[in-house]
C-alpha cells in the first residue's frame, strides 16, 4: 500500500539555485531508484517536502534527509497509508517562492486558501495535498 508522509526543515545556510539545482538533481536520481515521487518547496532557508511511496523507502529516505545537515529542525507534518500516489510522474516536482513576486505569492496563498475552503465539509478533504497547499502557503506569509 502506497504511504506518503509529509515534513518542513529548516536549512541553516540559504540556498543558491545552483545548490538547489544539485539538491534537486540528486533526489530524482534516488527517488527514481526506489519508487520514491513527491514535490519539493523552498522558502526563506524552509522546505516542505512530501514524500510517496512504498512505506520503508519513504522510511528509509526520511531517515537520510534527517542526516543531511542542510536539513535541522525537522518536524513531521503528517504521515498515512495511501490509496494512490498524488503525484506518480514526479520523482520530485519543486516550487521555490523566490520564482514569484509578492504579488504572484499574495495571488498564490489566495488560490491556496480557497482550494482549502472549498474542500471543507468534504469527504476525505484533509489530504496531503490540501496540507502540503495549507503549510507552504503559511510559511510564505510567515517568512514573506
Amino acid at each position: 500500500m502506497p504511504y506518503e508522509l509529509m515534513y518542513s526543515s529548516f536549512c541553516p545556510k540559504p540556498m543558491g539555485v545552483k545548490d538547489l539545482s544539485i539538491l534537486l538533481r540528486e533526489a530524482r536520481e534516488n527517488n527514481q531508484d526506489t519508487g520514491i515521487t513527491g514535490v519539493l518547496a523552498y522558502h526563506s532557508n524552509t522546505f516542505i517536502q512530501l514524500l510517496e511511496g512504498e512505506q520503508d523507502s519513504v522510511y528509509g529516505l526520511y531517515a537520510k534527509i534527517a542526516e543531511d545537515p542542510r536539513h535541522t529542525v525537522i518536524r513531521t507534518i503528517w504521515e498515512a497509508d495511501i490509496d494512490k500516489i498524488s503525484f506518480p510522474d514526479w520523482a520530485m516536482g519543486f516550487c521555490h517562492s523566490g520564482n514569484y513576486n509578492q504579488q504572484q505569492l499574495d495571488i498564490i496563498g489566495m488560490e491556496c486558501n480557497d482550494y482549502i475552503e472549498s474542500l471543507k465539509g468534504k469527504k476525505n478533504s484533509t489530504n496531503a495535498f490540501t496540507l502540503f497547499g495549507r503549510e507552504f502557503n503559511s510559511q510564505v506569509q510567515q517568512l514573506g
